[in-house]
């Protein structure tokens, strides 16, 4: 005997289980399908009625579990970059605290990585917690009823008879028969039995503004597509005038509806922000696995001192890895959300911002989204071309007392709306050979649709798995792709992109499907929204590269140090002080000026062109780290040690003194020159010249250049072992600091050159 075995019902597998169901009655003559269904107008009694509800299932959406608050934290916060730092933090707590010196110990930098994991971690928990929950909306009916057709037993002697019954929306079952009439929402998926004047507004599901007829007969050929079928209502639409009675196909999670509920809890992808990052962070992990232990190897060996080369290992690693990252990402979201919502845009999701910025592909649903769902009246004419009050006189009678359904046709006449100007652009219109329809999507295997949304601009007549697929299909080539819609039929769609917009004038799903939301239908807003993620990008990834260069060339010019040197080059709370300083002077980096250049494509995360941009701009520091150790080791340092070199002192004294000089000269011009170096990196241009920081910067770079500067000459650099150095190491120090800007320019411009694409 064959074991059995229980397989969960996938989303897909129960569309087209329910599309099959559909399509089948759609075909048939309704008296067939009620045979089907062994039913006929009187209606189910109640011993059918859980026959029928055990069969097919209650008509009620499943609701997506709720989160719990403990899940949320740990999805906040567990992720490769805040465990690296998280790791970093409990080695410089063992290193700093439980392994140092009485009256020696320092928590500064395990302070600093918490707040930094603090920070980033409950931005986005507080974030996530705020954004609704789609599904749960799809699934939170009204609470009314429906007109059912019910067998009851009116007594022993007469047996059963048939009433109309009015039960809630969740009691009706497959093969019920449904009475309707205007106002009601329809309970379930139906096959229309028999109608008069029946119109419907399934523009939620579909898109179209205009009520559409229904009727029962059957159809003839193999349709395709359930929702372009005028003998099936669908859960969800209303019935705007007329009365039918119809017969339940599909109920709950089968039904359209339900469908698009259970797309709804499915987890979405990841986002082009989330995979950008994602490798960003990889690309650090990895650079940091195997500098740390060549750092660590080479100290121990030339020094022989094992414990301090682990200690000095582990300030490298806390040095290597951009701390203030968390908090320079949070920072610009949370910028461009507060910029977005004065220009009319409102951010839920707050990690979807760079994603609008670097979206090369706009998919927008045509009716509602950024029209009015109107008809304008511009002209009333006479048959000589003439403008006539009459015409106008006589269509707004015809309209006004017309006893049909208004149409917007009539509406227009009636109201003589404003013109309103959409598009003016020819190029947004498509050509007869440049649009697909529903059905031609649906022949289509994956690699077909993914060739084919490449050569196509206008889609028609999809269903809303369509569109979530062509979605999807854009995004596997590669594309960065937002959806714009206001329906439910939109939902899938929205969610599988990598940013969902909608209208303030959306269905409640739509808006709680999106990540955001226009106040008002205007291209321009968009236009906006668009500049400003970009804009957050350009910060991000600057700070990325200058810190991820310049912390690079810092620790290259480490591992030449301890090869050569007999002492180490900085100390651990040296290198902790700087990054300190360092980072706390990028806190102005979100508020910096962005090149209009980089503003004019999107952009994408691209980890390899940070990669490149440190293996290019990264050494240029080295060069001068090299020469400042020449001049303090060969120069400075003996000519106010007595003219002996290092390794001729035998005064402990002046050999402490010779190290804090020497380690003071390479901890100011290391701040000077990675300071200086965000000025060069923040733009391809010339700096200074031709492009120019933001005042914040500005202010900022240079107060910690001051602040860092100065402290070799305080009672704390003394106590942090940095002595004060003499005038002539400034003059020095300047003809550095000039020669290292040129050759950063030069190197620049020939990255540009070469890599263009990465910029």
């Amino acid at each position: 005997m064959k074991k059995k075995t229980n397989i969960p019902m996938t989303t897909t597998t129960r569309a087209d289980r329910a599309k099959r169901r559909l399509l089948n009655a759609a075909v048939k003559p309704y008296e067939t399908v009620l045979i089907q269904y062994d039913n006929d107008f009187d209606g189910y009694d109640e011993e059918k009625v859980d026959d029928m509800r055990g069969q097919y299932g209650a008509n009620v959406i499943t609701r997506q579990q709720d989160v719990s608050v403990l899940q949320r934290l740990r999805e906040a916060f567990v992720n490769p970059f805040t465990i690296v730092l998280l790791v970093l933090a409990a080695l410089s707590f063992i290193t700093d605290v439980i392994a140092a010196a009485p009256g020696e110990q320092d928590p500064t930098a395990v302070v600093i990585v918490l707040v930094m994991v603090m920070i980033s971690g409950l931005l986005r928990f507080v974030q996530e917690l705020r954004s609704g929950n789609a599904a749960e909306k799809l699934s939170e009916m009204v609470e009314t009823t429906i007109a059912v057709a019910r067998l009851y037993t009116v007594d022993e002697e007469e047996g059963e008879a048939s009433e109309k019954r009015e039960i809630p929306l969740d009691e009706v079952v497959v093969g019920d028969v449904i009475h309707l009439a205007a106002g009601d929402i329809i309970p379930a998926d139906l096959r229309i039995l028999q109608a008069k004047d029946l119109f419907v507004s399934q523009s939620s599901l579909t898109g179209e503004s205009e009520p559409v007829e229904k009727t029962g007969e059957a159809l003839e050929g193999k349709p395709t597509n359930p929702l372009d079928l005028p003998n099936l209502a669908f859960m969800g639409s209303t019935v705007i005038s007329g009365s039918a009675t119809a017969l339940a196909l599909a109920v709950g999670d089968d039904t359209v509806f339900g469908v698009i509920a259970g797309q709804l809890q499915e987890k979405t992808p990841p986002t082009s922000f989330e995979i950008g990052v994602g490798k960003v962070s990889w690309l650090l992990i990895r650079f940091m696995l195997v500098m740390v232990p060549v750092v660590l190897f080479v100290n121990g060996f030339t020094k022989g001192d094992w414990l301090q080369a682990f200690l000095f290992a582990v300030s490298v690693a806390v040095g290597l890895t951009p701390e203030m990252l968390p908090m320079i990402v949070s920072a610009n979201l949370a910028k461009g959300a507060a910029s977005m919502a004065k220009k009319k845009v409102i951010v839920k999701e707050i990690n979807a911002i760079q994603n609008f910025g670097a979206m090369d592909i706009l998919c927008t649903d045509k009716t509602g989204t950024l029209t009015q769902d109107k008809i304008i009246l511009e002209y009333h004419l006479d048959v000589h071309g003439n403008s006539d009050v009459r015409v106008l006189r006589h269509a707004f009678l015809n309209s006004y007392y017309q006893t049909g359904l208004k149409n917007l046709m009539d509406i227009s006449i009636i109201e003589r709306a404003k013109e309103e100007n959409v598009i003016s652009n020819e190029s947004a219109y498509a050509k007869v050979d440049e649009i697909l329809l529903g059905a031609d999507v649906e022949g289509m295997d994956e690699g077909e649709l993914r060739s084919a949304v490449e050569e196509t601009v206008v889609f028609a007549k999809l269903s809303p798995q369509q569109k979530a697929r062509i979605v999807a299909a854009l995004r596997e080539n590669g594309h960065t792709v937002g959806y714009m819609g206001d329906g439910i039929n939109d939902a899938a769609a929205m969610r599988a992109a990598d940013v969902g917009i909608s209208v303030d004038t959306a269905v409640d799903i739509a808006k709680e499907s999106a990540k955001m939301i226009l106040t008002e239908k205007d291209l321009m807003v968009l236009h906006n929204g668009v500049i400003e993620g970009r804009k957050i990008y350009a910060n991000i990834i600057k700070y990325i590269k200058m810190t991820a260069s310049s912390n690079f060339g810092n620790m290259f010019s480490v591992l030449v140090a301890s090869a050569f040197l007999p002492f180490l080059p900085m100390l651990p709370i040296h290198i902790l002080l700087l990054n300190l300083i360092y980072d706390i002077s990028c806190i102005a980096i979100p508020w910096d000026n962005v090149d209009e250049e980089f503003l004019a494509i999107p952009r994408k995360w691209d980890a390899s062109s940070i990669g490149k941009f440190m293996a290019w701009i990264g050494p240029t520091s080295s060069v001068f780290d090299v020469t400042t150790y020449a001049l303090m080791y060969f120069l400075i340092c003996p000519a106010l040690c007595g003219g002996l070199m290092f390794h001729q002192i035998s005064d402990p004294a002046v050999q402490t003194y010779f190290i804090a000089l020497f380690q003071a000269g390479w901890f100011v011009e290391s701040m000077w020159s990675q300071t200086l170096v965000i000025h060069m990196i923040r733009t391809p241009k010339i700096p200074f010249l031709q492009s120019r920081a933001s005042l914040p910067v500005v202010l900022l770079t240079f107060t910690g250049i001051g602040v860092l500067t100065g402290i070799p000459f305080t009672a704390f650099g003394a106590v942090i072992g940095l002595a004060p150095l003499p005038p002539i190491y400034f003059a020095w120090l300047g003809a550095t600091v000039a020669l290292y800007m040129v050759l950063v320019t030069l190197v620049k411009l020939v990255f540009v050159h070469r890599y263009s694409e990465l910029l």
